[in-house]
């Protein structure tokens, strides 16, 4: 028997099922879509700050070996730095770049303006392997950061390229402590 008359419009119940069912696949998969992508940037933001941080750290190293005076003492296992310089008004500053157990870049300070001062500043986190090493007539500081998520990332200089001590123009004198 052929149905004969006005075309009959919209949906069978099979399509409206069809698509009930189909519309919390998609939602679900949207959702984890923007998840991941939300994770992927914490991550990325979280290295940015690390190497932003890192960067920062490095500029301070720089000032401070640019600054400092012939003497300076690089630990044994070249995991320290410890220089002498003067501060803007002339009086001598002790600075030592020393990396924790907890893999933390400390800059510590000691101050003497009359009364001795120290300072403690944190520079970096997630910081391993940091060497420092005399070249030329300069320094050059490498590290490895280990980032939340697990990845590593180095900061190596150029080979050729050590920060200078500009402040005399007598020879860096390193001394490597036992």
């Amino acid at each position: 028997m052929i149905h004969q008359g006005p075309p009959r419009r919209g949906f069978t119940l099979i399509e409206l099922l069809i698509v009930v069912g189909m519309v919390p696949i998609l939602t679900y998969g949207m959702v984890a879509l923007l998840g991941q992508l939300n994770e992927s940037r914490a991550r990325v933001e979280s290295r940015l700050n690390a190497e932003e941080s890192a960067s920062r750290a490095l500029s301070v190293w720089r000032r401070d070996v640019t600054l400092a005076s012939p003497r300076v003492e690089i630990g044994a296992s070249r995991d320290a730095m410890t220089l002498a310089r003067y501060d803007e008004r002339g009086y001598p500053v002790s600075v030592t770049y020393v990396l924790t157990n907890a893999g933390d870049l400390l800059r510590l300070t000691d101050r003497n303006e009359g009364e001795p001062r120290h300072e403690r500043k944190m520079l970096a986190g997630g910081v391993s392997g940091l060497r420092f090493r005399s070249v030329n007539a300069g320094f050059q500081v490498e590290w490895t950061m280990v980032h939340d998520d697990g990845v590593v990332t180095w900061r190596r200089p150029q080979s050729a390229f050590a920060t200078p001590l500009l402040s005399s123009q007598a020879p860096a004198r390193v001394e490597v402590r036992q």
